[in-house]
Parts: C-alpha cells; structure tokens; sequence
C-alpha cells in the first residue's frame, strides 16, 4: 500500500508540474499520467460486477491476473476470479452500486522497489451494497487495477473494512 501510495503522490506531483516542462524534455518521467482509456476498461468492468455481469467483468482480466484483499485473501488467476465473483454475485450479494468515485490513471516508468513498471487504474468510490439476507452496507471501497502489455488487467487490489461486511453476514441473533 505504501508503495502505491508513493506512486500515487508522484503522479500528482507530475501532473502539476508536467505542463512546465512537456516541450522542453523528451524523456520520460518516473510517473505520468496515462491514457484515459485505462480508466474506460476499469470502470467497465466494475460496472459490469456491479450489474450481476460477472462475464462482462471477468473479460478485461489476463489469463493470470491476481485478485487481492487488504486483509491478505488473494484469487490467484481468470478462472478463481471468476468463479468466485460469480458465486459470490449469486449467493451473497444482491445489489451493488457505487458513486462519488474518483479515478485516476498513470504510467509507473520507473516505480520504486517492488513494484512493476506499468500502467495502474486507482478509483475510490463509496459503494452500496446489499446482500441476499437482506442486510444493507454502505462503505468507501479504494481499488487498484494494473495492467499488462496487452492492456488486460493482470492484478487488482481491493482495500475495503472486511468487519462492516463480516457484520452483515452474521446470522440474526
């Protein structure tokens, strides 16, 4: 998360200072912003979750991509990803939607140990969900998609307060 958070900052810091310096230097910085479509196929995707259309979200997806919790769970490949979403869209949750979000798109030309050069999609949104049991959860949810060389995404990292969603499984008492 530190290290997201870093690049997130450098890319900030980029884009206040990137129209300065655009004609004068033809090198590439550690951090730009990236090409909107990026965005595109992020919130595509997440719509599609959001509508029950696990297929549709699942397409973006590389054969390998990962799935992550803040919390340390981890889908590890399209089919785990897939098969979970399409289990959990048709057993737990009834309804989601999401609004008030905020996305943002860079190329990490040079990122700081450990992490990938590469494109990343971070959103922030609050997200209303409701679950079959009838429980409703409102929650600000921050996800990270990156992607591939193929414009796939190949991992997503999903930060969200796993006890407001373990609550709202509970049985009734």
């Amino acid at each position: 998360m530190k290290n997201i958070l870093i690049l997130l900052s450098c890319g900030a810091l980029f884009a206040c200072n990137h129209s300065n310096h655009e004609s004068q230097n033809t090198e590439k910085p550690p951090v730009e912003i990236a090409d909107p479509k990026y965005i595109e196929i992020s919130k595509s995707a997440l719509t599609a979750l959001c509508q029950g259309n696990v297929d549709g979200f699942i397409q973006s997806y590389s054969d390998d991509a990962d799935f992550r919790w803040n919390y340390g769970d981890s889908l590890i490949g399209r089919q785990a990803i897939h098969e979970y979403w399409k289990e959990r869209r048709s057993s737990v949750i009834d309804t989601i939607s999401f609004t008030n979000e905020i996305w943002l798109a860079i190329n990490a030309n040079e990122p700081p140990k450990n992490v990938r050069p590469g494109v990343y999609v971070f959103s922030w949104a609050d997200y209303a969900v409701t679950y079959k049991n009838g429980k409703t959860i409102n929650m600000n949810i921050h996800m990270v998609f990156g992607f591939d060389n193929a414009d796939k995404v190949n991992f997503t990292y999903q930060y969200l307060d796993r006890l407001l969603i373990s609550n709202a499984l509970k049985p009734a008492e």
